[in-house]
């Protein structure tokens, strides 16, 4: 039985967007030793992602990590561009496995969670102008900000 609430997404879409956004994470070979160094519990890294995207697209509530927390014990291991990075990665996939007219629910939060992260752990601001583009684009809009 499909878990729909919110404009069509479900519990099995979270799922399938999760488990393809990792394996593309965990082959990426900027992007991949990072995480493979540092998660070797996949199974369980993939339920709390699930919980957390379910939490934010479906306001479950079931997550209840501190990712700030979690990304700041790493931060001798990443940089700063590594963000848009992941955000690239995660737009590609979302294009994949999700209804275009269901992709914000996903992509808005998504560049708010890289921004917030990346001036958490480095203090060095997000390319917004390089977010809104992105949004532009996927809203349709050929504007270039």
């Amino acid at each position: 039985m499909t878990n729909e609430y919110q404009d069509g997404v479900s519990e099995e879409m979270i799922s399938a967007l999760v488990h393809r956004f990792y394996d593309a994470i965990r082959d990426d070979t900027v992007l991949g030793p990072i995480f493979n160094e540092r998660i070797t519990e996949w199974d369980h890294h993939l339920q709390t992602m699930c919980d957390f995207w379910s939490s934010i697209t479906l306001k479950t509530r079931r997550f209840q990590g501190r990712p700030m927390l979690k990304h700041q014990l790493i931060a001798d291991r990443t940089r700063p561009d590594n963000f848009a990075r992941w955000l690239d990665l995660f737009k590609q996939v979302v294009e994949d496995e999700i209804p275009s007219h269901l992709q914000v629910e996903f992509l808005e939060p998504a560049a708010r969670i890289a921004q917030s992260l990346q001036m958490g752990m480095f203090q060095v601001p997000f390319d917004k102008k390089e977010v809104q583009n992105q949004l532009n684009l996927l809203e349709g809009k050929n504007e270039v900000a």
